[in-house]
This record gives C-alpha cells, structure tokens and sequence, in this order.
C-alpha cells in the first residue's frame, strides 16, 4: 500500500485473481504478465489515497477467468488523481471470456474530482479480444473528467468496440489513434453503437482507422 511503491523486471504468471494490485499507485515497468485474470490494477479508492500511477514498457500476454467467473482485464484503473500509462504491449487473449485491454472503473467513491487526469497513450492492443466482451477501452458512468487517449494502435479479430463510453465523453480527447477489427460499428456511447463517420461528425473525435 506504499504510494511510491515500484514493481519492476518481473514475470507475473497465473494468479489466482490479479497479477499485480498497487493500491495506491506508484511505478509499474518492465514486467511481463501470463494469463492473469486482471493483469495490473493500479489505484483502488480514494479514500485510502492513490495520489498517481505509472505503468510503461509491460508485456501482458493472454489473461484467464475466474474458475466459472468470466474475465480478462489487462489494465485496470480505479481511484487515481493521476495516471499516465504507456508503451506497454496487450496480446493473444486466448483463455478469458473478456478482452478489455484497459477497464477505467467507476466503482468506488470520489472519481468525479475535476484535478483528476488520465494518460493513456503509445500502447498496442493486438488480438485482445476474448469469447464473450470485447472493449478496448471501457470508461464508465460517472468517471474521470479529463482522460486523453493517443497514438494507440489497436487490431482485433472479432467484432467489439474500440471505445465503451457511459453516458458520455465530455472532457475526453482522442487523437492519432489506429485501429483494425470487423465490426461496422465499433464506437460503443451510453448503448448505442457508432460508426466511424457517426464517431467524427457528430461526436467531433478522432476517428483514425489507418494501420
């Protein structure tokens, strides 16, 4: 629960529920995960105090459920004043029923802050994409007012949605992210699906296809 925890140069495989859970953030690098039902989360609640998190430079590979319990969650934020999460490689879900590369939980008190700032950016996504739910990114209702999310590329095989929005994006940025996965409409907002053009002229965000 140290917030200047550091975790690094490790091989995580096979746990029994996360492979790595910093509570209250601090630095996660250079680690290579092995089918863990929830790779990394970083951050927990507000009141325990999660001033920042880092995360660069990981290798997550292939996740897992829990024995009947589906999942599949690579990164996982929750609770964070700041959080800044890039270069870091998601691949080959193979064994989870869920392939969401990056979960921003809502589901603990006090996300709403307006100080609260997210970064998630220069990562690849390639074939996370499990049996059942397929987001790659996935914020939900009532969460951090200022997330930027770029320069990602993403590539999945089946369908799904690049983003999972609930209710809304106001104060989120997307910008020079690329993209590849069958689906005709792969922009998930508040329960309605959207196409690319839908995504860029009536939502005026990017929209980036080019891989």
């Amino acid at each position: 629960n140290g917030t200047r925890a550091t975790v690094r140069g490790n091989i995580i495989a096979r746990s029994s529920g996360h492979g790595c859970h910093q509570r209250r953030g601090g630095l996660n690098e250079d680690n290579l995960y092995l089918q863990n039902p929830i790779a990394l989360q970083m951050g927990y609640s507000i009141e325990e105090g999660s001033p920042g998190a880092i995360a660069r430079n990981n290798v997550i590979l292939d996740s897992a459920n829990l024995s009947a319990e589906p999942r599949g969650i690579a990164v996982l934020l929750c609770g964070l004043a700041t959080a800044d999460i890039h270069h870091n490689i998601i691949a080959h879900e193979e064994t989870g029923s869920w392939g969401m590369a990056f979960l921003l939980d809502p589901h603990v008190q006090g996300f709403d802050l307006p100080t609260h700032s997210y970064t998630i950016h220069d990562n690849i996504v390639y074939h996370f994409d499990g049996t059942g739910t397929n987001w790659a990114y996935s914020f939900t209702a009532g969460f951090v007012p200022k997330v930027s999310v770029a320069n990602n590329v993403l590539v999945q095989r089946t369908g799904g949605a690049v983003i999972h929005y609930s209710p809304s994006l106001t104060g989120h940025t997307f910008a020079g992210n690329a993209w590849s996965l069958p689906e005709p409409k792969p922009f998930w907002i508040d329960g309605v699906m959207h196409t690319p053009a839908e995504w860029e002229t009536v939502l005026y965000l990017d929209a980036d296809t080019e891989v």
